[in-house]
């Protein structure tokens, strides 16, 4: 919480602490709450659809590669921001990398978590929603940036050029890669066979 209300303090308490395993910690929370919102969306979804009951097996299949994909994700990203960031002339660590995208990956995911449960309010519940997401959203990208200015003792424009470069290759990799994933993911026989994921 200190990190909305006084990040400047919270960044240099982070800054001194210099402790991986909590980053990685708050990564592994971030990533099983985007699980369990998948895991809500899906259930709100299959009170409201009786044919996503079938589909259910595919929700937890969903919740479980969620979990794996932003905390191996996160961990991919903070390796990469280390590197883009050190190269461009900045002092830090993996330590630095990993703790920019961490924290704001557990801010997603409370948005991820209120979303859903917000869902389920009738009437205004999308609105709400919307609200919270939009809210913690901009938050967390603010939070991203500032906590890559701050760890590696960079300027501004250094800040914004470095998280720039890596939202651009991931951006790029991903457009170039992910039909050919898409395709060997459907031909794995097991997965194929869970009903309702593909």
């Amino acid at each position: 919480m200190k990190l909305i209300t006084q990040p400047g303090d919270a960044l240099k308490a982070m800054k001194k602490e210099k402790n991986l395993n909590k980053s990685i910690g708050i990564l592994a929370i971030a990533g099983i709450l985007f699980g369990i919102s998948v895991l809500i969306s899906g259930t709100s979804l299959a009170n409201l659809v009786p044919q996503v009951q079938t589909w259910m097996t595919g929700t937890y299949w969903a919740a479980l590669i969620t979990f794996l994909f932003v905390f191996v994700g996160g961990l991919f990203l903070g390796w990469l921001v280390k590197i883009v960031m050190t190269t461009l002339g900045c002092k830090g660590t993996y330590f630095e990398g990993l703790t920019s995208i961490a924290y704001p990956a557990f801010m997603l995911s409370v948005a991820g978590i209120i979303s859903a449960l917000v869902n389920y309010i009738p009437y205004i519940g999308s609105i709400l929603a919307f609200l919270v997401t939009v809210i913690l959203a901009c938050v967390a990208f603010a939070l991203t940036y500032r906590t890559i200015k701050e760890l590696f003792g960079t300027d501004v424009v250094t800040a914004f050029i470095g998280l720039l470069i890596v939202w651009s290759a991931v951006a790029a990799a991903g457009a170039a890669t992910i039909p050919g994933i898409m395709l060997a993911v459907g031909k794995i026989p097991f997965i194929a066979k869970i009903p309702g994921l593909i």
